[in-house]
């Protein structure tokens, strides 16, 4: 019974041993993953894209038919983008936990080293242009192929 007491102890304090083990190497992660957000402009690219997301969000709306209407839709820009980017530190937080689920500390490191250099630095300042393209194409091919796609299930139940 006393050597059952002794190895329960002793795996007892083992595993106590290895728990700030893995919150500093938790803390060392989240300082690695905000590191690398830092060098890829992260939250600067997120304020970038306020503007693009209202516009697409503004093309996809009816056009205001009064002047009321026009009003509020202001408003609701004016409080949205307001509230996106009072909310973009706690995202930056959010988008730092989806890193360091998939790397280690020195992974997230070695990856913010080519996001500093300077090819880095200008694929991250060229991030929201290129985003901003590639939705673009995206989009063309979804609604063409969206259109295709209807005229042909037309065809199709016509018969």
């Amino acid at each position: 019974m006393t050597r059952l007491l002794s190895i329960f102890l002793s795996v007892l304090m083992l595993a106590s041993l290895g728990a700030p083990a893995r919150a500093d190497d938790a803390a060392d992660r989240t300082a690695a993953a905000k590191e690398l957000l830092s060098a890829t402009h992260a939250v600067a690219n997120m304020e970038k894209m306020i503007p693009i997301m209202m516009t697409q969000f503004l093309k996809a709306m009816p056009q205001p038919s009064s002047a009321k209407e026009s009003q509020m839709l202001s408003a609701f820009q004016s409080r949205f983008e307001s509230k996106f980017k009072a909310a973009l530190p706690v995202m930056a937080d959010e988008l730092a936990s989806v890193y360091t689920k998939r790397f280690t500390a020195q992974e997230l490191r070695q990856i913010a080293d080519f996001w500093k250099s300077p090819v880095g630095q200008k694929v991250a300042s060229e991030q929201v242009a290129i985003a901003t393209e590639s939705s673009q194409i995206g989009m063309g091919y979804g609604q063409r192929l969206a259109k295709e796609a209807i005229e042909e299930a037309q065809k199709e139940s016509a018969k």
